[in-house]
């Protein structure tokens, strides 16, 4: 590296010291969800026992930048919200959440999304030490039942994925959950769209 790159790279790592960053949903940070022509009879239930709902992943980077700091993000809430946001738009009643079983009758489906793997980085070396470009590595796990029987049972993963790229940021925690939830929501897109496909399929098979 340059001596001129390091001096401009100096900064970034500065303000990636021995920090600790929180984490919450945010809906300004999520993709928008798919639409359908034709939405679904009935209202989505989104269910997760309460220990999975408060979920928080708490770590450091995989990344040699900012190593020296932990995110604590809230992906249970975070998966939770946008499955709400996502499969409301599938039914005619939207979507709810909540974290028992007790009305499930009452509900077309019930939705359960998890978040069963999760790591983020910070590269700086892509951007040859000039900016920094979060990543995230997530796997999501989302389970559709109808009447008890299992209409979706399926993993999804992203890889690794970039998010924006920055010079400068006082939070890039921030910039990481910003990452995250855009995968999120395209996750959760991605397994509404095969829900509605299943579900689509067995009205007209008359299932």
């Amino acid at each position: 590296m340059s001596v001129l790159r390091l001096i401009l790279a100096l900064p970034l790592v500065a303000l990636l010291g021995a920090c600790s960053f929180n984490a919450y949903y945010n809906p300004a940070f999520t993709d928008k969800p798919i639409t359908v022509e034709q939405k679904l009879p009935g209202k989505a239930l989104v269910y997760n026992t309460p220990a999975d709902a408060k979920y928080v992943f708490s770590g450091h980077p995989t990344s040699f930048t900012g190593g020296g700091t932990t995110l604590s993000i809230e992906l249970g809430d975070i998966a939770d919200q946008i499955a709400v946001n996502t499969f409301g738009n599938l039914f005619q009643g939207g979507a709810s959440f909540a974290d028992s079983l007790n009305n499930a009758g009452a509900y077309a489906v019930v939705v359960t999304p998890k978040i069963t793997s999760f790591s983020y980085a910070y590269n700086q070396l892509k951007n040859l030490g000039f900016a920094i470009t979060p990543q995230v590595d997530i796997n999501l796990h989302v389970k559709i039942t109808r009447a008890a029987v299992v209409v979706l049972d399926k993993n999804y993963a992203s890889g690794l994925v970039d998010g924006k790229s920055y010079m400068l940021s006082g939070s890039p925690g921030e910039e990481a959950s910003r990452a995250a939830h855009k995968v999120i929501s395209d996750l959760m897109n991605q397994a509404a769209q095969d829900t509605y496909r299943a579900l689509s399929n067995q009205s007209v098979s008359g299932k």
